[in-house]
């Protein structure tokens, strides 16, 4: 895993959305305008979701931090367990998932 330092020496003066979508491009991804999406050759989505970033257009909602320690404290605090990422969207049911076995002590 790259470092914050070399992070940014890779992004450059670059805003986080222009860096991914040069990436994206370069691994063969394909812009869709129509849509606002980058699209895999088989056509499924790629979301890219950034923490602190507003959750749709025009939403007041920002997308959490999922290591964020609120999260882990929540499970626990309600006794969560892995049979709640059902109701989650399923973008995050796998990181939620990931955070039930930290708060348990098993990751």
């Amino acid at each position: 895993m790259a470092t914050a330092e070399e992070t940014y020496a890779m992004v450059g003066k670059e805003s986080l959305w222009a860096a991914a979508a040069r990436c994206l491009e370069a691994a063969g991804f394909a812009w869709d305008a129509g849509q606002r999406e980058f699209r895999d050759r088989d056509g499924a989505p790629i979301l890219i979701l950034v923490s602190g970033e507003r959750a749709g257009r025009g939403s007041e909602v920002l997308h959490p931090d999922p290591g964020d320690p609120g999260v882990v404290e929540l499970i626990v605090s309600h006794g969560l367990d892995g049979g709640f990422a059902a109701r989650l969207h399923k973008v995050v049911r796998k990181t939620y998932r990931r955070l039930v076995k930290n708060a348990r002590g098993e990751a």
